[in-house]
């Protein structure tokens, strides 16, 4: 999939930030909310490039739809899946008894476990390079 953005600050290290559109392939997407909150026609994406890009500048970016999907796969499930371990690890521990507060206490801790692995796993992401969305050379 490929988007067309304007390059609105170049930062050190070869980074930029480029503002993309809302395009009609946006309105079909069940998602569009959290790429453009609150109604917003652009949003920000802050990539690392080898280019030499100056502001103003148009570009195209290539979106890797299986990259993408792999992502989008890790950054929701894996929180979600640690909240259910840790509301199942607190209704074993709590038994048959009917306390609720250790499978509340658990759920929180799960997903703050989940929430820690998804930022750890985003923070090797990006130092190993491997990138979901690339400037490409017109």
């Amino acid at each position: 999939m490929d988007e067309i953005g304007t390059v609105t600050e170049v930062l050190p290290n070869g980074k930029v930030v480029v503002s993309v559109e809302r395009t009609s392939a946006c309105v079909g997407c069940g998602m569009q909310g959290l790429c453009f909150p609150d109604g917003r026609k652009t949003m920000d994406v802050r990539l690392t490039t080898g280019m030499t890009c100056e502001v103003g500048q148009k570009v195209r970016l290539r979106i890797d739809s299986s990259r993408f999907l792999k992502y989008s796969f890790i950054v929701y499930l894996i929180p979600i899946l640690t909240l259910l371990v840790g509301a199942v690890l607190g209704s074993i521990v709590t038994g048959s008894d009917g306390g609720q507060l250790l499978v509340v206490a658990g759920s929180i801790v799960g997903l703050a476990a989940g929430l820690l692995l998804v930022k750890g796993y985003s923070s090797k992401l990006e130092s190993s390079g491997e990138r979901v969305v690339e400037i490409l050379n017109d």
